[in-house]
């Protein structure tokens, strides 16, 4: 089963794909990519460690033509 949900975060409605969690800067600690719905751009969200997460960066542009399964 699943334990208790945890709320990691908010303001996610202009964002139309959570494209993984993963280290994707090479901290150690785990980090989620997010697509904006009307830019296309890609925002890195660093995770802190503590289950929250560090300013975002936007870390590519044009990603609103790529179509998601």
């Amino acid at each position: 089963g699943f334990g208790t949900r945890t709320q990691v975060g908010s303001g996610w409605g202009v964002m139309n794909a959570i494209l993984g969690i993963g280290d994707f800067n090479g901290d150690g600690k785990n980090d989620i990519l997010a697509r904006d719905t009307a830019s296309g751009g890609l925002y890195l969200y660093p995770g802190n460690g503590t289950g929250g997460w560090l300013t975002r960066t936007q870390v590519g542009w044009g990603w609103n033509g790529l179509t998601l399964p």
